[in-house]
């Protein structure tokens, strides 16, 4: 007798929704790109989708639509009557469809899309002199620099963090045990065994770890960037404190063309702008809830445990007035932070029983078995996530950071560096009145 086998039944994969990526123009007649476009003359513009797996190639792709920016609201071009133009062709050698748009050269913002248009997706048309225009890099903030001996660092403290200081002692004691262990150890404190010793390891994704400890070991000082392509500058994008800190960057941009002349303004004033909002300056990424953890956090970003508080912004600014008192604004904004530790991670305020105290006798926080027999293992890594907001001292790989840098570091060996991550966004800004010129 034959026995009947069930199998499981994998649906077929979702196929990819089809975008248009790419807006090119003005090109001529016979394809040659039109350096000097003259107003009121026809063009060919050309937009480009992502590329496309052979089960999308169809005979009949979806029409693109084109439009151009009025009043602060995209209006849909017309096609003309008895035309053809707005099916794509599919072009294998880029393996995408090209759409084709024969369009009347004008002072515009062109847009080409299947389903709805975006700022990343438009052209910017006949910006002469006329038209307000910035072309131009602003910086505020400062790289905080300390990579002293430990010597030197306790001889500058020594007025500060008095014997009896709980904090000096606990930094004091922190060093004195470290330094009776190899160099090897304080590496495996440093790099981590699991998500709850919160190591390099454990709060960075595999290919960043790699790339943060190999540099920090041998590379001399090397500044580190991630550009726009890379996975942790397009997590940007994702991320609610940066998502938080951007929308203000651009509300500043919005008062700077508004009531400040942006060819002239420098760091202090906008710094000030910032500041008179109760707006940091620099993206914070030191937000417990948002702390990827291996294993345990493996959804969040790594920005907390990559750079934490930020310390400079660079933007490379490109402003164009499209219309009266609207602006397309690209930016290419590049985040900076040092990789170092300095006293902060070897020390830290008051002892572990006497900040949380009120919290076991007034809250069941967590759940007291969970804090104190630590019977769960989701429970306790929260825990150890909520005690580094207190206790950054109590941490053993932030203590091995220290240890690394300041009392085995020489040469090129154990050297902190610069962070980077550089982030490309193009937006339109509305503003009540004219720019300053």
């Amino acid at each position: 007798m034959t026995s009947i086998q069930f199998g499981t039944y994998t649906p077929p994969p979702e196929k990819k929704k089809l975008l248009i990526v790419k807006l090119e123009g003005p090109f001529d007649q016979q394809g040659d790109k039109v350096e000097n476009p003259v107003a009121g003359h026809k063009y060919i513009f050309k937009a480009y989708t992502d590329t496309i797996s052979p089960d999308q190639i169809t005979f009949a792709p979806p029409k693109a639509k084109w439009g151009k920016l009025e009043k602060d609201k995209i209006v849909e071009i017309k096609e003309e009557l008895f035309s053809f133009q707005g099916r794509g062709v599919f072009d294998s050698t880029q393996n995408c469809y090209i759409y084709a748009r024969e369009l009347t050269y004008e002072h515009m913002l062109l847009y080409a899309y299947l389903d709805s248009p975006s700022d990343k997706v438009s052209l910017l048309l006949g910006a002469g002199a006329k038209g307000f225009q910035y072309k131009g890099t602003k910086k505020w903030g400062q790289l905080q620099i300390n990579d002293d001996s430990i010597s030197g660092i306790q001889k500058n403290r020594r007025d500060v963090y008095s014997s009896h200081d709980m904090a000096g002692v606990l930094g004091a004691d922190t060093i004195d045990r470290l330094k009776k262990e190899t160099e090897e150890n304080v590496r495996l404190l440093y790099e981590g065994k699991g998500a709850l010793n919160l190591g390099t390891r454990d709060v960075l994704k595999e290919d960043t770890a790699d790339l943060i400890i190999e540099n920090f070991y041998t590379g001399g000082g090397k500044k580190i960037s991630f550009d726009e392509n890379t996975r942790i500058s397009k997590d940007l994008a994702f991320n609610q404190v940066f998502k938080q800190y951007f929308n203000n960057y651009l509300e500043i941009i919005k008062e700077i063309l508004e009531k400040h002349d942006i060819k002239t303004i420098e760091k202090t004033a906008i710094e000030k702008l910032f500041r008179d909002k109760k707006w940091t300056i620099t993206p914070n990424f030191s937000k417990i809830g948002e702390m990827y953890v291996r294993s345990v956090r493996e959804g969040k970003h790594e920005f907390y445990g990559l750079m934490g508080g930020t310390q400079t912004i660079k933007v490379d600014l490109d402003i164009r007035e499209i219309t009266n008192n609207t602006y397309k604004v690209e930016t290419r904004m590049y985040i900076g932070d040092w990789y170092g530790s300095d006293w902060g991670d070897i020390y830290q305020g008051k002892s572990f029983d006497e900040i949380f105290a009120e919290k076991r006798e007034k809250q069941n926080w967590f759940g007291k078995q969970a804090l104190f027999e630590q019977t769960s293992n989701a429970a306790h890594s929260e825990f150890q996530l909520q005690k580094t907001k207190y206790l950054k001292g109590y941490i053993p790989s932030l203590n091995a950071f220290f240890m690394l840098q300041h009392y085995f570091g020489s040469g090129n060996k154990y050297r902190p560096f610069e962070t980077e991550i550089i982030y490309k966004s193009e937006n339109i800004l509305t503003i009540n009145g004219q720019a300053t010129r």
